[in-house]
């Protein structure tokens, strides 16, 4: 699996770096390896969050529908 930096990350969430970075530090990303020139967040990871995210987003939409 691919391991992304926080730019990355942001551009997949459509969000700033600094998003991200706030994320990592309120514990939504769990998994975020420190390298020399910042952090990396796998796939996985990434995945996870998106998951996480989806089916919040989901239950708030339509919370009496099955």
């Amino acid at each position: 699996m691919k391991n992304y930096t926080v730019a990355e990350v942001a551009e997949i969430f459509k969000r700033s770096k600094k998003t991200i970075y706030r994320w990592r530090e309120e514990g939504i990303f769990r998994e975020v390896i420190q390298v020399k020139d910042g952090y990396l967040i796998s796939e996985k990871e990434v995945l996870r969050v998106i998951e996480e995210r989806t089916k919040r987003e989901c239950d708030n939409m339509h919370p009496n529908v099955i």
